[in-house]
């Protein structure tokens, strides 16, 4: 048999920190809120690795595999939440369908950007959550009003 020799304020630290929330941050999202948010075990941020690594985050997702440049020339995984993330905040947008669809694969809470012209503008954001049920795209204000209720 074997003990573990943790107080009990440390196993309930752990057990609240396992229940907190977990947020994909996007590229262009506010990171230093976000991590204050974190310090305070609110939310776990996890990112996409397809661009700049930020070391504070906890998790990082890899985007599913390209072969050749991001103009897809062959794609391995699913295509279709690719295809259909692409069809709603444009064709251009191939490094943001990359984050979007790896949040989507993850089960994560909430994806949190800044980017308010690719999704949430011209309504994409409710489009977005009305085709990937449980999909909740927040800007950090919005994080930060929904975690204070």
């Amino acid at each position: 048999m074997i003990f573990f020799n943790m107080s009990k304020a440390k196993l309930q630290s752990n057990i609240i920190w396992r229940k907190a929330k977990t947020v994909t941050m996007d590229t262009s999202a506010d990171f230093q809120r976000l991590k204050k948010l974190q310090d305070k075990q609110l939310i776990r941020v996890e990112k996409v690795s397809i661009e700049n690594d930020i070391k504070q985050v906890c998790t990082t997702h890899t985007t599913v595999g390209i072969l050749g440049a991001a103009h897809l020339p062959f794609r391995l995984g699913p295509y279709d939440i690719y295809e259909t993330i692409l069809s709603i905040i444009g064709k251009q947008n191939i490094n943001d369908a990359m984050i979007l669809e790896a949040h989507i694969h993850s089960g994560n809470d909430y994806f949190v950007t800044n980017n308010v012209n690719d999704f949430i503008k011209n309504g994409k954001r409710e489009k977005l959550q009305a085709v990937f049920r449980g999909l909740r795209i927040l800007l950090i204000g919005e994080l930060e009003s929904l975690l204070k209720n």
